[in-house]
């Protein structure tokens, strides 16, 4: 019981951590860590209860899943705002010596 009580916990406080507004373009970054802590706090309660610490377990579990999933999340919105109002073309237009729009 004690164990079920310190994972819902877990997973509220990853809940309640990362349901702050987020800027437009950095949404995966916020999913990833959500998502990471709670796959995170799962796995270290798992591996924590086999060597009797379940609760420090799914605690370091959750920490280390954050980080992980916020980093990966973060990365996948960078690629995704590369070049974000930039246009793709401008260099190609520029070098023949042609101005788009005007």
């Amino acid at each position: 019981m004690k164990t079920i009580r310190l994972m819902t916990a877990t997973a509220a406080a990853a809940v309640l951590a990362t349901s702050c507004a987020v800027p437009p373009g950095n949404e995966n970054a916020q999913q990833g860590a959500l998502g990471g802590a709670v796959l995170g706090g799962l796995v270290g309660g798992v591996i924590g209860h086999q060597s009797g610490h379940t609760g420090t377990g799914a605690a370091l579990g959750a920490a280390a899943g954050a980080a992980a999933g916020g980093a990966y999340g973060h990365s996948k919105d960078r690629q995704r705002n590369q070049g974000y109002g930039q246009d793709s073309n401008q260099e190609y237009y520029e070098d023949n010596g042609y101005q788009p729009g005007y």
